[in-house]
């Protein structure tokens, strides 16, 4: 059956942390080279292939957390650029090579990844050749095809049943339109909780997205170290003729940097 569109998904990339992606040779304006720890590097592998891999991609979506932000609640633990100007200019040059001059929309991150007074996404979207900012959640309907995608970075959900959130939110989506609410979409693609899951059934399906960024020992993630490894890529959607899709991960292996094994 003949492709009609592919698509890449990705987020969180959270450039700026101690454990997350960062690009290759980045200088500050005030010309600070910054260096990456053998982590950082694996992750940088990684994303360089996943350019290759996601380079027939006709348009990008990304779904926020771009930059790591400031952390204020542990007064800048963790990071490795403190000024938001730095990590939106480092973010925009690792994405470059990835979206290039395709259609990119970028979707705004948690409040937390970011700032209050100042728009980092629409900053990283401005400077991009061919990207729109779309802000916190938007439906898409496909050019050339009837497939409809409702796009948002998403909230919390439980740690250890992952789907439970994925079913209910779908379900809604479907109650909504028997109620003449709303028009339900083909697909829910969400960020946020750095994992990687795809939920189907014959009526819409629901796509959990990975991350870029490592474990980092924080009180989110020691409940449950085991539960909470993060799952590392993007995926890749096709569209088919007759709207069907079909979702290609682009995973690869998890780097350990805060909870690798050290000898004593």
């Amino acid at each position: 059956m003949k492709i009609k569109r592919i698509l890449g998904f990705l987020s969180d990339t959270h450039v700026g942390g101690q454990v997350a992606l960062f690009p290759k040779n980045f200088k500050t304006k005030g010309g600070v080279k910054i260096t990456m720890n053998k982590g950082q590097e694996q992750l940088y592998k990684y994303w360089k292939d996943a350019c290759k891999q996601f380079k027939d991609c006709d348009t990008f979506f990304l779904l926020g957390d771009l930059i790591e932000g400031l952390n204020k609640r542990e007064y800048g633990h963790g990071l490795i650029l403190s000024d938001l100007n730095e990590q939106v200019n480092a973010c925009i040059q690792l994405l470059k090579p990835m979206v290039g001059d395709k259609k990119t929309l970028i979707y705004t991150g948690s409040g937390y990844h970011g700032s209050s007074d100042f728009k980092c996404d629409q900053n990283i979207a401005e400077a991009l050749p061919n990207a729109e900012f779309c802000g916190a959640m938007e439906n898409r309907k496909l050019k050339g095809c009837n497939f409809k995608i409702n796009l948002a970075h998403g909230e919390g959900g439980a740690s250890l049943y992952r789907a439970t959130k994925m079913d209910k939110e779908a379900l809604f989506f479907k109650v909504a339109e028997s109620c003449n609410k709303l028009e339900a979409p083909n697909l829910v693609v969400r960020g946020h909780l750095h994992f990687y899951t795809y939920l189907e059934n014959e009526q819409m399906s629901y796509l959990q997205l990975p991350c870029w960024k490592a474990f980092e020992i924080s009180k989110i993630y020691l409940k449950n170290i085991g539960r909470l490894q993060p799952d590392i890529g993007g995926c890749k959607v096709y569209v088919f003729e007759d709207n069907s899709m079909m979702i290609k991960p682009c995973l690869y292996p998890t780097p350990h940097i805060t909870d690798a094994y050290s000898e004593c």
